[in-house]
C-alpha cells in the first residue's frame, strides 16, 4: 500500500510541477503596460464558455436577455485575447507563444441569460458571485486556479476537477455529480443536494452535502467528507482516502 501511495504521489506531484513551470514561464514574459483599457465586445448569444486565458473571469446571469463581454487590463494584454463564438460556445483564448506576467491585472467580465457549461484550461480564477439559476451546469476545470460559485440554483450539476485549484460551490441543487481527479479540492459543504454522486480519484478531497442519497467512491489519495444524513448511502473504497460524515 505504501509503495502504491508513493507512486501515486509522484505522478500527481509531477503534474503539479508542470503547472508551476507553466506559471513561471509566464512570469518571465511580457510585462504589463501602464495604459489600462476597457474593451467591450459584440458577441452572439451563448450558453457555454471555453477559456484557455490567463486572468480572472467574472460571470453574471443577465436579466435583460442579452449576452455581453468586457475585458479590462493593460492594453498590451487585452489585445492578446482572442474572442469568438462557435455554435453556442464562447471561446476565450490566448496565443500560447505569448507569455505574460502578473496575469491578475486582467479582468474578464461575462454575462448571458443562461450558462450550461464551463470548461477552463487557463490560469486564474472564475467567479460566479450572484444568484445563478439554470437547469444544467457542467464545470470542467483543468487549469490553475479556483472556480467559485456562490449562489447556485440548479437541477443537474456535474463537476470534473482535474487541475490545480479548488472548486467552491454554494447553493441548492437536485442532482450533483462531483469528480476529483486533480490536486485541488471540491468544496460543496454549503451546496445542499438531494442526490450526490462523488468520486475521488486524485489527491484532492471532496466535501458535499446530501439530503436523500449519497453514492461515494474513493480510488485515490483524496477523501470524501459528507454533511447531512441521507437515507440511502452506497460507499466504495479502493484507495488511500476515507469516506466519513462531518
Amino acid at each position: 500500500m505504501k509503495a502504491k501511495l508513493n507512486v501515486f504521489l509522484i505522478i500527481f506531484l509531477t503534474g503539479l510541477l508542470t503547472g508551476c513551470t507553466f506559471i513561471s514561464e509566464r512570469a518571465e514574459g511580457i510585462a504589463p503596460s501602464k495604459n489600462y483599457i476597457t474593451r467591450d465586445y459584440q458577441i452572439k448569444d451563448f450558453n457555454s464558455i471555453d477559456a484557455t486565458t490567463v486572468g480572472d473571469i467574472y460571470y453574471t446571469q443577465s436579466t435583460d436577455g442579452k449576452s455581453s463581454l468586457q475585458i479590462y487590463g493593460p492594453d498590451n494584454f487585452v489585445k492578446l485575447i482572442q474572442v469568438s463564438v462557435k455554435g453556442n460556445t464562447l471561446i476565450l483564448a490566448m496565443d500560447k507563444h505569448k507569455k505574460i506576467k502578473n496575469a491578475k491585472k486582467l479582468k474578464i467580465t461575462i454575462s448571458s441569460p443562461d450558462l450550461n457549461r464551463i470548461q477552463f484550461k487557463g490560469v486564474g480564477n472564475i467567479h460566479i458571485d450572484n444568484k445563478f439559476v439554470t437547469g444544467r451546469l457542467d464545470i470542467e476545470s483543468k487549469g490553475v486556479g479556483d472556480v467559485n460559485v456562490q449562489e447556485l440554483d440548479c437541477q443537474n450539476l456535474t463537476v470534473n476537477s482535474m487541475g490545480v485549484g479548488n472548486v467552491n460551490l454554494k447553493g441548492k441543487v437536485v442532482n450533483a455529480n462531483l469528480s476529483s481527479k486533480g490536486v485541488g479540492d471540491v468544496e460543496a459543504t454549503d451546496l445542499e443536494a438531494t442526490h450526490v454522486k462523488a468520486s475521488s480519484n486524485g489527491v484532492g478531497n471532496i466535501s458535499c452535502n446530501a439530503t436523500q442519497s449519497l453514492d461515494a467512491a474513493v480510488k485515490g489519495v483524496g477523501s470524501i467528507n459528507y454533511k447531512g444524513n441521507p437515507a440511502q448511502k452506497t460507499f466504495s473504497k479502493k484507495g488511500v482516502g476515507s469516506i466519513k460524515g462531518i
